[in-house]
């Protein structure tokens, strides 16, 4: 089920909404919402010319490969929220981040299909001594040739990771 579909009832008066795409109006009240994107982050770590991937430990797609990064946190900008997801995930600071690019992806959680932008960012840190969170069961960093590309779920992420190494090939 999309986002759009699950959002039947009005969040201030609780009355049914109607509308098409992601705008709503409710038949109480008549205020309307806008469902957009939900903000995302993601980290492209690099050592030696290979890629960081971390493998997922719980759904959405548990046990596929993916980058470190998560959802925007209320208050946060996006730089606030990709340094807080690396130290959270990974256990190091990211000392250095410089954007890459966005990317729009859908995210399922719990039958719910939400579309999502994320903002992926060049991230230095200030040691590969990783200590992974529970969220993460395996890191490791790939090369051009070695990244699995069919086990990594969000067509965003591969899409990056293609992105990444077109521009830096050596």
């Amino acid at each position: 089920m999309k986002i759009y579909d699950a959002y039947k009832y009005c969040l201030l008066c609780g009355g049914e909404v109607v509308g098409e795409s992601n705008v709503r109006k409710c038949n109480s009240c008549g205020k309307t919402r806008f469902i957009n994107p939900s903000p995302a982050t993601g980290a492209i770590i690099i050592k030696d010319n290979k890629f960081l991937l971390t493998k997922r430990a719980h759904e959405p797609a548990k046990g596929t490969w993916d980058i470190p990064g998560g959802f925007v946190e209320p208050g946060e900008t996006f730089e606030q929220s990709i340094t807080r997801e690396i130290f959270e995930e990974m256990g190091v600071k990211a000392t250095k981040i410089k954007y890459f690019n966005s990317k729009f992806d859908h995210y399922e959680y719990e039958g719910v299909m939400d579309d999502i932008i994320v903002i992926n960012f060049l991230v230095e840190v200030d040691s590969f001594d990783f200590k992974p969170d529970d969220d993460i069961t395996e890191t490791k960093f790939f090369g051009m040739e070695e990244v699995p590309y069919e086990e990594i779920k969000f067509p965003s992420v591969s899409n990056t990771i293609r992105e990444y190494f077109n521009q830096h090939q050596s």
